[in-house]
């Protein structure tokens, strides 16, 4: 495969025009009859789309979905030769780079169009006017089969990035570029005029010279297999589902840490009593795990998968991949790579719920607590009174929690050095969270490399940002100068 990343140079300077006026010679079969230099092409007509000149003809095409959601595409044109040698083109690019362009000029040079013939021939659909603004979140997989040309290509044309939409559309896109590489079936004076022809000529041999380059190259490129590239997409999805279960899980021993410290507190206001060996009861504020519906707005969110032993959230965020467990993203081996546990996925469920911790008020009473310790102490077989057992509990919590501080460290790190890194928004979300605990926890030089990535971060959103506004500012003045 190849990755292609366009230009605007290619787009509209270039290449031959693709907005000019003139009149209809009726009919598709008097285009063959008229120009003896016509490419052939299968005998679905193409549809014609302008009248020209250059007329310019929509190819017919057979259509097909390759996922469940309707988000990858698949068009084929021709019938496929498989004795040819087939190339792929991965095209990526910002919305309004001109891969559309690029896609038909690959097409129409593969049809052997020249520029006498004046016609021109597109695969694609009809773009949007403003370009600022892409409408489709699909990758649409273009399948050619010329049948004069000595090879056959697919190209797999992925929705421009980061234009006004945001940080969805553009995480849908790369999720529906995972789903791909995981599926198995991918008029003025006469002399003026004569000026511009001239003009447009030239455009038009520096671009045919320009693709028969790029489709040489590909002669010399051998096909690159995919197997890397997914390995490493699923392997950025499960350091960012484990960074999201491990958030949970300190925030959950921070809480523990809290109900501890109010019990703590009671027995120490209560010590007369306690001496008096009389019970008492106190107010404090517990923590509760439960299951809730997911309540979500964006479809790829409103499912999850859960660990029912360990009770986790193992894959809470754009768990739509799979329809059951067992295909999640997450699990490795049949066992899951995110729970505590690491248990197997037939202890898992996937469903429109997920885990959530919050604090609920209860009345506790003294005895009842003392009984859960001295049942504690029996199975030790150690003396302490419910002070001690107290600060002990909260002891193991912080060590749990640094142990959890740990993993989440490691987890960034990992994530920020693998070659699909992930989106700035996600870095600083949790990086927000986990630097100030690790900075209480003393961690000094894991704080520094934090916020340096966190720095790093913020420039990206920063740049993001801004680039958006530029894209949409000048689309805007395009508009007000056409006069529309």
């Amino acid at each position: 495969m190849v990755l292609f990343r366009t230009k605007r140079q290619c787009a509209e300077n270039r290449l031959w025009g693709l907005r000019q006026g003139g009149h209809l010679l009726e009919g598709y079969v008097e285009e063959f009859v008229k120009h003896s230099h016509l490419p052939s092409v299968p005998p679905h007509k193409p549809s014609l789309i302008h009248r020209g000149p250059p007329k310019r003809f929509r190819l017919h095409t057979e259509r097909r979905v390759l996922d469940d959601n309707g988000k990858v595409r698949k068009w084929s044109f021709g019938r496929k030769d498989t004795r040819k040698p087939n190339k792929i083109v991965l095209l990526v690019g910002e919305t309004g780079a001109g891969k559309t362009t690029l896609i038909n000029s690959m097409v129409n040079y593969l049809l052997g169009v020249e520029f006498e013939n004046e016609i021109w021939y597109e695969i694609t659909e009809e773009e949007a006017k403003d370009q600022s603004e892409s409408q489709t979140s699909e990758i649409t997989v273009y399948e050619v089969f010329p049948v004069k040309s000595p090879i056959s290509l697919t190209i797999i044309d992925t929705p421009g990035y980061g234009d006004t939409r945001g940080l969805d559309k553009d995480l849908e896109v790369a999720e529906n570029l995972a789903t791909l590489f995981q599926s198995k079936d991918e008029a003025e004076a006469r002399q003026t005029e004569k000026r511009y022809i001239r003009a447009q000529r030239d455009a038009w041999d520096d671009s045919v010279d320009g693709i028969k380059h790029f489709f040489q190259s590909l002669d010399e490129m051998n096909r690159r297999s995919l197997e890397l590239t997914s390995k490493v997409l699923k392997e950025r999805i499960q350091f960012e589902a484990s960074i999201c279960n491990l958030q949970l899980q300190v925030q959950e021993k921070e809480l523990k840490k809290a109900e501890k410290l109010q019990i703590q507190e009671a027995i120490r206001q209560n010590q007369e009593q306690i001496n008096r060996c009389k019970n008492f009861s106190f107010q404090i504020k517990m923590v509760v795990k439960e299951k809730v519906p997911i309540e979500s707005a964006v479809w790829k969110h409103r499912k999850a998968t859960t660990c029912t032993v360990c009770e986790e959230n193992c894959h809470e965020f754009d768990c739509w991949w799979g329809l059951t467990p067992s295909f999640c993203e997450i699990m490795k081996n049949d066992f899951c790579t995110v729970c505590r546990g690491k248990c197997h996925h037939s202890k898992h469920v996937k469903e429109n719920k997920k885990y959530v911790i919050r604090r609920t008020t209860k009345m506790l009473e003294f005895n009842s607590i003392k009984k859960d310790y001295e049942k504690a102490q029996e199975e030790s077989r150690k003396s302490l009174d419910i002070i001690e057992n107290l600060d002990n509990d909260l002891r193991k919590i912080e060590d749990q929690k640094s142990i959890l501080l740990s993993k989440a460290y490691q987890t960034i790190k990992h994530l920020s050095q693998i070659a699909l890194k992930p989106d700035s928004a996600f870095t600083l979300q949790h990086l927000d969270f986990f630097i100030p605990r690790l900075r209480e926890a003393g961690k000094v030089d894991w704080v520094c490399e934090l916020e340096e990535m966190r720095r790093k971060a913020v420039a990206e959103e920063a740049n993001k940002d801004a680039l958006s506004y530029l894209k949409a500012g000048i689309a805007k003045m395009n508009l007000l100068f056409s006069g529309q």
